[in-house]
């Protein structure tokens, strides 16, 4: 059997081998220390006690934690409780119920329409972790898609039909969702439809995922008085700007006045929620229902 072959630098006189330490940063140089025993000897236990005792920058924290989510695909990193979760195949937003209960899907806020549709910070990451790393750390995008049907809806005195749409997609490493509602409804043709006070009895009613965000109840910046003008006039607002969680929306209204006057109102909105890194980032906490979380 032939001898073992030593590593050309472990020819090198420990001087040397010192030297080359001095030029290498802390991590490179606790690694370098434990590449063989003859360097460990040289170097002694400085270098790796160093290394292991000095605090860590958030960017190496974050990088280091990448490596371990990525290295294990049956889990995901939550920085609210500073661990590891399982990674639940049949979760996602229609399937929240079935999931495990934990108080940080809570406290990261989500968005919603009901209970059959809960829009959380973990299922965020889990989509962008698919996009990333591939199939078998995430969900897929379809699994954002909903179609509600409501078919039996009332407003006020005004009886009608709703559906709400939501899809998503990924663009340029940022979460994007689209979520559209579609309103219906029929009127008296003696009743005459005053804006003001109809949309005081509909506002309650719009799902939160279309029109709420973090922290309010009032809907996004200028939504309301564009919904006031659009039943008044019969308009269509192209999009603005939420200025609070930078959502875009659209409104278009639409009635007639035949032998049976009805109403259709069609609101779209398209949200960044982020990319998924991280449950602090303004990009998603601006969206969300509070929860049991801090305000503002």
């Amino acid at each position: 059997i032939p001898p073992p072959q030593a590593a050309p630098i472990c020819n090198l006189p420990l001087e040397i081998i010192q030297h080359i330490a001095t030029y290498l940063s802390s991590a490179a140089a606790a690694s370098f220390s434990l590449s063989s025993r003859y360097i460990y000897y040289a170097l002694g236990t400085d270098r790796l006690s160093l290394y292991l005792t000095s605090p860590r920058s958030k960017l190496d924290r974050r990088r280091n934690i990448e490596i371990l989510e990525r290295a294990f695909p049956s889990h995901w990193y939550c920085a609210w409780c500073d661990k590891f979760h399982a990674h639940e195949r049949d979760g996602g937003p229609k399937r929240f119920e079935r999931e495990e209960k934990r108080n940080c899907a809570e406290f990261n806020s989500y968005l919603h329409s009901g209970r059959d549709y809960m829009l959380c910070y973990h299922h965020i990451r889990l989509a962008m972790n698919r996009e990333l790393w591939g199939g078998e750390y995430g969900i897929p995008p379809s699994a954002f898609n909903l179609q509600q049907e409501n078919d039996k809806l009332k407003i006020g005195k005004s009886t009608g039909s709703a559906r709400l749409e939501c899809e998503a997609r990924v663009v340029s490493g940022h979460f994007l969702l689209h979520a559209t509602y579609h309103l219906t409804l029929s009127f008296s043709p003696t009743r005459r439809l005053q804006p003001h006070t109809f949309l005081s009895t509909l506002y309650p009613a719009l799902p939160h995922v279309v029109v709420g965000h973090r922290n309010s109840h009032s809907g996004h910046t200028g939504l309301r008085s564009a919904l006031e003008s659009a039943l008044a006039r019969n308009w269509k607002y192209d999009a603005q700007l939420c200025y609070v969680c930078a959502t875009d929306y659209a409104v278009s209204c639409t009635t007639t006045t035949d032998h049976r006057p009805h109403l259709s109102l069609c609101i779209e909105v398209w949200r960044d929620l982020g990319s998924g890194r991280n449950p602090f980032d303004a990009s998603w906490r601006a969206h969300g229902e509070l929860g049991r979380g801090v305000e503002g």
